[in-house]
């Protein structure tokens, strides 16, 4: 990977414990090694009603025990916005689209988009269906659909989940972490 890359990351379930413990201290550690710089942004979706300022601070205190500097771990939440968002509504994707655009300009993005879905896998394909119907995956930049739960509960069940999100990405974009 070569330094300063540039990419928005939308994370569905941005409010939940495994953003707080592993992925806002994995996107800060990379921040320190320069891999993102300034052109990133992220953007963290829930149902719950939190605003980009208590987004921030619940992003800078997870990164507490690892932080540089208190300047250094601000700048970093900085960049996180917050969308209270339910995923079966297309009139938030609609408004996701709208900030997912403009952070795209301020940090100069590229269109490159890494969607993150913390969700239960029952929401996959409704969130992969949405993110193509309502174009939040770009036509500039590279786009990646990254999945973090158990996916499917036996083989007819993860084939169906599949199913449903090749229709949205294809297999190069979707990245599945299983546990």
């Amino acid at each position: 990977m070569s330094q300063n890359q540039k990419a928005l990351f939308i994370i569905f379930g941005g409010t939940g414990d495994l953003a707080y413990r592993k992925l806002y201290p994995a996107l800060y550690k990379l921040y320190k090694k320069n891999y993102l710089n300034y052109n990133f942004a992220v953007i963290g979706t829930a149902r719950r009603q939190w605003t980009d300022e208590y987004y921030q601070e619940v992003v800078y205190n997870s990164i507490e025990d690892i932080k540089i500097s208190d300047e250094d771990a601000m700048e970093f939440a900085s960049h996180f916005r917050y969308q209270s968002h339910n995923v079966n509504d297309t009139e938030n994707y609609v408004s996701l689209l709208k900030l997912a655009n403009q952070l795209d300009e301020e940090y100069e993005l590229d269109g490159n988009r890494v969607f993150y879905l913390s969700v239960s896998p029952s929401f996959f394909g409704t969130i992969s269906s949405h993110l193509k119907d309502q174009s939040l995956i770009s036509k500039t930049g590279f786009n990646r659909l990254i999945i973090e739960k158990p996916f499917g509960t036996n083989y007819s069940n993860s084939e169906e989940l599949n199913i449903e999100i090749l229709k949205s990405f294809t297999e190069e974009q979707i990245y599945r972490i299983d546990h």
